[in-house]
Parts: structure tokens; sequence; C-alpha cells
């Protein structure tokens, strides 16, 4: 971006109303002074060259927070919904999602919260549901969307709940409850529908292909995700042809047309850079890597899931880091990279047990155990597989995981121990191993099966 993001000065003090040589007059001198801060932030503030885009506006943010503290409130909401010069012409709060600053979006949000105007409020509590979902604090999510979905039925706001109906449907998404975020969805999409609104009409139907998508039904997924795409074409919409290229493109990832998914996410990244959306940027890059590791392209998808990383720190998207974290760790264990490896799967480690999802969890612990044993780190491997081992029989017993899960940490008890050459303790696992009955585990109780001739094997030789 460019230091032309705002209006001339000029033209910003005329649509503010603001003249210079008015404030000078204005009394008491603590409220005076307080008008020339803001002139000066307006006026006088000159970002460094090429600098991020927050310190861009950095000027524009202090003024909104020095009009609050006046209780200008009419003033501060002119800023708060200044139109920039980006290829999206976006308001100034939204804008800041786009470019990633979710905390500082949220800060703003809740100086306006509280007045007394509705159709700001709604505004300002469906900000607050949408910055929190891309944060990963689903819960907060879905107070403000149901505070705000409240809102808009009191004042028989359609548009407003149509709104609150979507965003309740993408924290429901997050959180993988597909049935609810189907209904919200749809009862969406009837809004958008009733209205003839074809942008929101066009956002309805790719919420509606993306969790399609994510439940393998991709015949349908393709239907809503190219209806999405033609809209959003149709009607200049950036923003909404970018997302629909990314899902688009991971549909064509499931179908194994690489070429297709390729060209997909590439015209997603292109878009996302042109109209600096960070979060869509980082969510190309990262599903370019998913199809160079599908390709077994593995060091370009190392490079392009670090791209990921760095652009969800910087922007505070933890599930985006989450999802490059652990796709680091796999990759670097395929790559033998095992030192790498075990970095990464111990930072996804403590997100995942933070979490609470003990499938996830028992994931990185077998990985872990794998990961060490192969740099002959046997006391660290124990350990992680003696903690998979614990946490499988802390699961239901009618949760086919739980099984996997103890014959996976079984096995990988017994290759230690064998590495060891304690060969009645490998034994012993492989006993173990073997008493289970499920048949999801039958394929690594047949290796628990073959391992153990091996070992009984090795174990008369060196006793002749």
């Amino acid at each position: 971006m460019t230091n032309n993001l705002l209006p001339p000065k000029e033209s910003l003090l005329t649509y503010l109303a603001i003249d210079s040589a008015d404030v000078r007059s204005i009394s008491p001198p603590w409220k005076r002074t307080r008008y020339q801060a803001i002139l000066n932030w307006l006026t006088r503030y000159q970002p460094k060259p090429n600098a991020p885009n927050l310190e861009q506006v950095r000027g524009c943010l202090e003024a909104i927070s020095l009009f609050c503290d006046l209780e200008d409130w009419t003033q501060a909401e002119k800023i708060f919904m200044l139109c920039l010069n980006t290829p999206t012409n976006e308001e100034l709060h939204n804008q800041l999602a786009t470019w990633g600053y979710y905390r500082e979006q949220i800060q703003l949000y809740e100086r306006f919260l509280d007045q007394s105007d509705p159709l700001l409020k709604a505004l300002c509590l469906s900000g607050l549901g949408n910055a929190w979902d891309r944060l990963g604090n689903y819960g907060q999510a879905i107070h403000y969307h149901q505070q705000c979905l409240i809102l808009a039925q009191h004042l028989n706001l359609s548009e407003v709940e149509g709104k609150a109906l979507c965003n309740l449907g993408n924290a429901y998404f997050s959180l993988n409850d597909y049935t609810t975020a189907t209904q919200l969805y749809k009862q969406h999409l009837t809004f958008a529908q009733a209205g003839n609104d074809r942008l929101t009409q066009g956002i309805a139907l790719g919420n509606l292909g993306n969790v399609y998508r994510v439940q393998e039904d991709y015949p349908k997924a393709l239907e809503y995700l190219q209806q999405r795409l033609a809209i959003a074409q149709e009607i200049g919409d950036l923003q909404g042809e970018e997302n629909a290229f990314g899902n688009l493109g991971m549909v064509y990832l499931q179908l194994k047309n690489y070429e297709a998914a390729i060209e997909c996410q590439f015209n997603s990244l292109e878009i996302a850079r042109r109209i600096g959306n960070r979060s869509g940027e980082g969510r190309a890059l990262g599903n370019l890597g998913s199809i160079c590791r599908s390709l077994e392209q593995l060091t370009q998808a190392v490079e392009l899931f670090e791209s990921l990383r760095e652009i969800s720190e910087e922007i505070s998207d933890r599930e985006a880091y989450q999802t490059a974290i652990r796709q680091l760790g796999s990759l670097h264990q395929s790559l033998q990279n095992y030192e790498q490896a075990i970095a990464f799967q111990q930072e996804d480690l403590i997100v995942a047990k933070i979490a609470g999802d003990l499938v996830t969890v028992g994931s990185i612990l077998l990985n872990l155990g794998t990961s060490a044993r192969e740099i002959n780190r046997y006391d660290q491997s124990i350990a992680w597989h003696e903690e998979l081992l614990e946490l499988s029989q802390m699961m239901e017993d009618s949760d086919e995981e739980k099984w996997v899960l103890e014959a996976m940490a079984l096995y990988g008890l017994a290759l230690v121990y064998q590495k060891l050459n304690d060969i009645n303790r490998a034994i012993e696992y492989c006993d173990w191993a073997l008493r289970l009955e499920p048949e999801v585990v039958k394929p690594i109780v047949e290796r628990c099966a073959l391992l153990k001739n091996e070992l009984s094997d090795d174990h008369s030789l060196s006793s002749n």
C-alpha cells in the first residue's frame, strides 16, 4: 500500500467541518487542547515511507479516540465510517479486519458499543463477533452475534438480522458444528433472496458451498461455490472472488484435479495481495502448501506453510497459525528433519491441550514419540508414548479413536524397547496389543504380531 490511503488533509477537514481558526477560540482550555491535538493528528502526522498500514491510519485512530474522550460521537463516527483509498474502498473499521488488525478493531468497536444509535450498536456487535471469531474465541463471537440478532429482531431490521445469521453460522462453522452452520446459512440465503441483494446472496451461497466442501459433498460444494464466484465477478466483489477461488481450489484438490486447484489458489492469492487481505493471502499460501504436499513436493510445502505461519502470527490468526505449525511438524517429520519436527509438534501440543481436543493431542503425542525414537531420544520417546497410552485409557470405549491411539502407543513402546534391546519389555507391549479386540485396530495388531515374531526370533538367536 502507498501513503495515499486517506483523503487529502484539506478534504478530510472539510468532511469533518473543522476550521482551524475556530479551534483556537474553543473553551475551556482543556477542551481546546484536545481539539488542537486532533488537528495535529489529522494534518501534521506523517507516517514513514512504506510504513505498515496501521501506521498510515494512525492519525485517524488517534483522532477517533480523542473525539470519544470529548464525547463528540458524531465526529468520531465520521472517521470510523471514513472510506479509504484501497482497492475495496472499505470503511476504516472494516479495513482494519482486511489488514488483519483484529485487536485494534475490537478496541474501536468497544468505544462505540454503548451509544444510543441502534444501527451503530448492531454494527459494533457484528464487528466484535467477527473479530473474536478470527482470533479463535468462538464463545465470545457467538455471544456478540446473538446480541446482534436479538437487537435486529427487536427493531425489525431484516438486513441486519440476515447478516447476524450469517455471522453466527461462521462461528458455528469454526466450531465444526456443521449442522447448525448449515441451518443458519440457509436462513441467511432466504433473507438475501427476499431482498434481491446480489452481494449477500453471493456470501450465503459461498458459505453453503464451503460447509458442503468440508462435509465432502463435492458436487453440491462446486455448484454453490461456482455460483458464488459468478456473482462476485458480476458485481465486482473482489473479496468474494478471492474467497470463492480459494474454496473452489480446495474442492478441486479433494477431487485430485491439481491443475484446477493450483490455478484457483493462484487467482485467490493474487486478489488477496491486490486488496491487502493478509488473512486471505495466508489462506491461499496454506492451500498451495496442501496441494504441494499432495503432490509430494514437501520442500515447497514447507516454504508455503512457513509463509502462512509468519502471516498468521503477524495478524494474530490463531486458527491459521495452528494449521501452519501442525503441517510444519508433520512435513519435517516426513523429511526426517526430526529436531525441527519436535519443535513444531511440542508447540502444537500446548495449543491442542488448551483446546481439550483429546484425539488431536493423541496424534501429536504419537508423532512426538516417533520423532524422538528416530533420533535415539529413547527416554523422551517412552515418556510421550506412555502419556499417549494414559490418554487413550481416559477416552470412552465406544470411541474408535481410543482403540487406535492405544494400539499405536503399545506398538510405539515395543519399537522403542526393541531399540534399547530390552526384548522382554518389547514383547510385553506386543502381547498387550494382541489382546485388543476391536476391528478398527486389526492392521496395527497385525504389525505387533509380526514384530513379536521378529523379537522372539532375535531372542532365541541371542540365547543360543
